[in-house]
């Protein structure tokens, strides 16, 4: 039997809704457990049309135990800190942010780690 990942999506604006929860309920292997938003419509919007069964305001509030993947799809502004905080959980962390690199060259010099659970992605349109 083949693990499906739980994923959590923060920001549920353009991005996270037109790209990446798309992506992961047709996607097989992959499910839509959290939606993370300060939007409370956008949250129940997501439940009802997608399952997520997680609804949270802040993304420190999602279960820990709960997640195996993370999608920051959050305002640019947020994705350091959001990005650095799911990596310290360990979860698997996606981050469309062009300034990742560097972020994990910092996450790693500071805590004398590897990065290997995060990962770049851009979409070309």
């Amino acid at each position: 039997m083949n693990k499906v990942l739980r994923c959590a999506v923060i920001g549920l604006g353009r991005i996270g809704w037109q790209f990446h929860i798309p992506q992961i309920v047709e996607q097989e292997g992959f499910v839509l457990t959290a939606a993370v938003d300060p939007d409370e419509s956008r949250r129940k919007e997501a439940q009802e049309q997608f399952g997520a069964k997680i609804l949270a305001k802040d993304y420190r509030d999602v279960p820990c135990d709960e997640i195996d993947l993370a999608v920051i799809a959050s305002p640019t502004i947020f994705h350091y800190e959001q990005t650095i905080w799911n990596m310290e959980w360990m979860f698997s962390v996606i981050n469309p942010s062009p300034s990742l690199r560097q972020m994990r060259k910092k996450w790693q010099k500071q805590q004398g780690k590897t990065a290997e659970n995060l990962w770049f992605i851009s979409r070309t349109v």
